[in-house]
């Protein structure tokens, strides 16, 4: 009877060993950073930056992407980002706009004061998209362009996108990257048209 049941204590412990097999790796992500800023003038505009947004979809850390029609929104297992996609950006959109020279000052609101104008972004798109013409990333916001006052200047919707070359993870962050930034410098020169615009006609 014991030597049955020692056999069977075994069995059992080596089950169980076989369920904890290598752990994944949890990987956290983040978008790349722009270079340092350069030297700029004080004829440039000073703009404040306020808080980014989003629509509540992209409010979480995961990586995410759609499927076919694009109404389910899919996350990826051990992966995430270092920080919300608006937040990313926004850090993203004040690095480009310093590291331009396209401005004299780019500051993080409050206060609202002491600038030129005033943008803020909601983003509204966010995401990888799987579907059988292509696989890419998608990243779009809105924009309001404002005086500190609250003046109307310009408002418009900025879209970015970029191929996933590869079927792995390290690819997809790759297409953040490209698309990202990409999306950034079409802001900067709408906002310096918007700008150039607002300046002429006062």
């Amino acid at each position: 009877m014991n030597r049955w049941r020692t056999t069977f204590l075994l069995l059992l412990a080596g089950l169980g060993l076989g369920c904890f097999g290598k752990t994944p790796v949890h990987r956290v992500w983040s978008l790349q950073a722009e270079d340092d800023a350069v030297v700029t003038t004080r004829t440039a505009p000073s703009l404040g930056l306020a808080h980014f947004t989003s629509d509540a979809p992209l409010r979480t850390t995961k990586l995410t992407w759609r499927e076919g029609d694009g109404r389910e929104l899919r996350q990826y297992g051990y992966h995430s980002w270092s920080d919300y996609p608006d937040r990313m950006l926004e850090e993203l959109t004040r690095r480009s706009f310093e590291a331009s020279g396209d401005f004299s000052r780019v500051d993080v609101l409050p206060p609202a004061q002491g600038h030129d104008a005033i943008l803020r972004c909601r983003l509204v798109r966010f995401h990888e998209s799987q579907r059988a013409d292509a696989h890419e990333v998608q990243v779009s916001v809105r924009w309001r362009l404002t005086t500190p006052g609250g003046t109307p200047i310009d408002s418009d919707r900025t879209d970015a996108t970029a191929p996933v070359k590869a079927g792995n993870v390290e690819a997809v962050i790759d297409a953040y990257d490209e698309a990202t930034h990409a999306l950034v410098t079409k802001l900067r020169e709408q906002v310096l048209a918007s700008l150039a615009k607002a300046k002429s006609e006062s």
